[in-house]
């Protein structure tokens, strides 16, 4: 299964998104919990601040901690652990950057090859 394109590389190389649309999705994808209730404003960075300290003292779940400092609600860390788990396309989609359409002919062509000039090559 080596040489399988990602979904990002496929979309970049049909042009459906930029490299940089990529870069910022996939940086999106990697946040975590703490940063993105930060990024929405619904705790300051001086308050995850305070709960990371405690957390690595205590080595508890960030998300129960700010609740208890009453920092953050339950529901907002619901809220803020979806955001987290998301994948690639659902990112996407949620900037209008691509379509479930879109989505669905990258899914087909990643059975395919595609070189770095973006020529597509069927599997054998």
């Amino acid at each position: 299964m080596r040489n399988v394109s990602k979904i990002g590389k496929i979309l970049v190389s049909q042009r459906y998104i930029t490299q940089e649309q990529l870069y910022q999705a996939l940086k999106e994808q990697s946040l975590r919990i703490g940063e993105v209730l930060v990024q929405e404003g619904r705790i300051t960075p001086k308050q995850l601040q305070h709960a990371l300290a405690i957390q690595k003292k205590e080595n508890r779940r960030l998300g129960k901690i700010l609740t208890e400092l009453s920092y953050s609600k339950e529901e907002d860390i619901r809220w803020a652990l979806n955001k987290t788990h998301r994948r690639l396309g659902k990112i996407l989609r949620e900037k209008n950057l691509v379509s479930d359409y879109d989505l669905a002919c990258a899914l087909t062509l990643k059975k395919c090859h595609i070189d770095d000039q973006g020529r597509i090559f069927a599997r054998g």
